[in-house]
């Protein structure tokens, strides 16, 4: 590769092309932390108003680390990988205990942050200090590989270091934080997973793969893996006043932090709370759409009973629940799969 060549037309297409982003009208490593962390496995369309929310809520390090972590599930709630919300509450703690809560803008310091990986560290670095280190996304991985006609499996670690070789090679020529922009940039507009426009690609010219009509099939990446399938029975237990038990998971699982209602998993019917359902005439079941992860499936079937205030009580007190309102959903974060079910629920019953 002519890695100055390479280096100083991406410069010059980024330069006319980039898109107006908000967080690319800085240099502030918060911010840019923000935006990177949102943006992982998120489209710009989606992560885009997130992260003016987020910002809007949570302006500075501090005042995310002063948060709670309901607060920080509530503004993510939707967005899916919750992890990444709870890491960066952890993180933000941290900066304020061991950066004195000045945000670093230095690799080595940036990488031991919870949540942040070699390519969040270097994209921090990068943009808001300069610093010579190279982004190595999805969109990164796929244009190098395709230029270089990499047939390899991207996954492993030989060629993922052939591959960050290739960008540490072309960032040394310009601004290292405008050359990471721009390759991400160019492999999410131009060099993309399907259909590349490879004729209009400024370097269809010298791409290895283009040359060896090889476009379609890299990147070559692992197999993924199988899905697994669950099954979530959840409780709606309500009583005359329309209120209800939720809690909030705590386990590392799924959706850790956010509130639910009372769920057994899986086809064993001996809990308690299935025979609290089977001694009410009234119960009905509702399931739910199948709701689908990254690599879960979820089926989800939801009980209905009514029950009086005082049954209502109880139960909450013997499961560790908490009662609520409809009027008071929106002040705890939950799934989709639950906003889906209290939308639904709430037309045909509450207002019915």
């Amino acid at each position: 590769m002519n890695y100055q060549e390479i280096s100083k037309n991406l410069f010059n297409w980024y330069s006319s092309n980039q898109r107006e982003l908000p967080w690319r009208k800085t240099k502030d490593a918060y911010t840019i932390w923000v935006s990177e962390i949102i943006m992982q496995q998120t489209r710009i369309a989606q992560g885009t108003p997130y992260f003016l929310r987020f910002i809007e809520r949570f302006p500075t390090v501090e005042a995310l680390a002063k948060s709670s972590i309901e607060d920080v599930l509530l503004i993510w709630q939707g967005l899916g990988y919750y992890s990444r919300g709870r890491n960066m509450h952890h993180a933000a703690q941290e900066v304020m205990e061991k950066h004195n809560g000045l945000f670093p803008t230095v690799y080595s310091e940036l990488i031991s942050l919870k949540g942040v990986g070699k390519y969040t560290a270097a994209a921090i670095s990068s943009i808001s200090a300069s610093e010579k280190k190279a982004v190595v996304d999805g969109n990164v991985i796929r244009w190098i590989a395709r230029m270089d006609n990499i047939t390899e499996l991207v996954d492993s670690n030989a060629t993922l270091k052939i591959i960050e070789n290739h960008a540490a090679n072309i960032i040394h020529f310009h601004d290292a934080g405008i050359l990471n922009q721009a390759m991400m940039e160019f492999g999410s507009l131009v060099c993309t997973p399907n259909s590349p426009d490879c004729n209009a690609c400024i370097f269809h010219e010298t791409c290895g793969a283009f040359k060896a009509k090889n476009q379609e099939i890299i990147p070559n990446k692992k197999a993924k893996s199988p899905i697994t399938k669950r099954i979530f029975n959840y409780f709606f237990i309500v009583d005359s006043n329309h209120h209800f038990i939720i809690y909030q998971r705590t386990e590392n699982d799924i959706w850790k932090g956010l509130f639910e209602l009372p769920m057994v998993e899986g086809e064993d019917t001996s809990h308690f709370l299935f025979e609290q359902m089977r001694n009410k005439d009234e119960a009905t079941t509702i399931k739910m759409k199948k709701h689908i992860l990254s690599h879960q499936q979820i089926d989800a079937n939801i009980k209905i009973a009514n029950v009086s205030n005082l049954e209502l009580s109880q139960i909450a007190t013997k499961i560790n629940g908490q009662i609520i309102s409809f009027e008071e959903i929106s002040q705890f974060p939950f799934s989709k799969l639950m906003q889906q079910f209290f939308l639904l629920i709430s037309k045909s019953i509450v207002k019915g």
